[in-house]
């Protein structure tokens, strides 16, 4: 008799002394997300890690989190003093709501809490997904969705912002571009026949006969058959030696190096519908449906893969991702990422219409969560500024170190193009396939 007793005492224990008939009655999930808010009154100590960032990781340490894929960390910080008093203020008022959040779990920050050296709670914090990361069991962490949209949520990302910010908005120095190498030329565009490694002019059927073209662009390696992603890319406004036209495009180019991506560079279509605009948008609604044709095409002739195509620009044509590429819910539908150079959308109003905030605002919300990468020369304040008080996103902030108003900056050899091109792979093959057109 004595040997079930024995069976079923680590049960026993199990329900009356270690939680069992609370993890019962509200499930585990829900009882070590409580604990992870609730437990502060116990905390002697607290350390916040920066879960995403930009150059290398601090340290080979990673921070595990519910995916699986630990992530790197870019920066720590402990927090002692009137610190730490106030973030277990702001920490204590979280929710923790019904669900997991979203589906994926792309956390800024990690936590780590501890009682006299004793870590006593460990989790990774998404607002974007609306989630945190929750140990059920050793080696077994699971998200749990909370109020990430409220004003404590808000209060807490601004505390961690403020002390150990993820993104650098101010360039540390400025370089000259000229005193990197350049090693990549534009080609030139051509009237040939599309072919590997050639720049050519191409018409949509109602504009054949004018001077309205886009330049495709396939790559060294490209071979019928088979599918590659796409850069599509607006050029900046006609200004100085700039005529505004899809020839002097680069970006795609030097995200590319010419090879394993097709390119393409749009028009704006002008007010006389035979000519490439300029200096802004021209005739607005025959540019958006420009693009909503071409792209389709290009994908379906040349084999772009339509879960792989970005939209990118310089000047006007980084506003364009925006301005252009978000204009209704269909062509939002088209990009899995977006490259953004020097100007944003909303940041200042121009003297088109639609280029207040408002408006701009309208337009964001159809971004969802499709990744962006933005730049500028010297500092990318103002843009991070004018997001953090708007919206919520997967943003990727890259100050350049040169103060010259150019897309030629993918043309020379430095770490920053490497950033660009490894952040271009990144999104291809984690997001590649959960947007794009059907």
């Amino acid at each position: 008799m004595i040997l079930p007793w024995l069976l079923l005492l680590p049960f026993i224990l199990y329900f009356t002394v270690l939680g069992g008939l609370k993890d019962a009655s509200l499930g585990r999930t829900e009882v070590k997300a409580q604990e992870v808010f609730s437990l502060r009154s116990l905390v002697t100590e607290a350390k916040l890690y920066a879960l995403q960032g930009q150059g290398d990781p601090v340290s080979d340490r990673e921070f595990p989190v519910p995916s699986g894929n630990d992530e790197p960390v870019f920066g720590e910080l402990s927090l002692s003093g009137e610190d730490l008093n106030r973030f277990l203020d702001i920490w204590g008022k979280q929710e923790v709501v019904s669900g997991s959040g979203g589906m994926c779990h792309m956390p800024g920050y990690g936590v780590r809490l501890f009682n006299k050296k004793k870590q006593i709670v460990e989790t990774s914090v998404c607002w974007d997904c609306a989630n945190i990361g929750v140990k059920i069991y050793p080696g077994v962490r699971l998200t749990k969705g909370f109020a990430a949209d409220s004003p404590a949520a808000a209060e807490l990302l601004q505390f961690c912002d403020e002390k150990l910010p993820l993104v650098k908005r101010d360039a540390d120095e400025i370089l000259e571009l000229e005193s990197f190498p350049k090693d990549l030329t534009t080609p030139p565009v051509t009237e040939e026949k599309p072919a590997p490694g050639k720049r050519v002019k191409q018409w949509l059927e109602e504009y054949e006969g004018t001077e309205l073209y886009h330049a495709l662009y396939l790559p060294r390696d490209w071979e019928p058959g088979k599918e590659y992603p796409v850069i599509f890319e607006y050029s900046g406004n006609e200004y100085k030696e700039s005529l505004g036209i899809v020839d002097e495009c680069d970006l795609g180019y030097g995200i590319s190096g010419g090879k394993e991506y097709i390119w393409v560079c749009l028009p704006y279509v002008a007010e006389d519908g035979k000519s490439n605009q300029g200096k802004w948008w021209g005739n607005f609604e025959a540019t958006v449906d420009y693009c909503k044709k071409a792209v389709p095409l290009v994908c379906e002739e040349f084999g772009g893969n339509p879960g792989e195509v970005f939209l990118a620009g310089f000047s006007r044509g980084s506003i364009a991702c925006n301005y252009i590429g978000l204009h209704d819910d269909e062509i939002a539908e088209f990009w899995c990422g977006f490259i953004c150079h020097s100007h944003y959308d909303g940041v200042k109003k121009w003297g088109y219409p639609g280029s207040d905030r408002e408006s701009a605002f309208v337009r964001l919300k159809r971004l969802k969560n499709r990744p962006q990468y933005i730049s500028q020369e010297k500092s990318v304040r103002a843009t991070y500024e004018y997001l953090h008080a708007e919206y919520r996103g997967n943003f990727n902030y890259t100050p350049l170190p040169f103060a010259i108003h150019t897309d030629e900056w993918v043309l020379h050899d430095h770490q920053w193009r490497e950033d660009l091109r490894k952040w271009t792979e990144h999104v291809r093959i984690r997001h590649g396939g959960r947007f794009g057109f059907k």
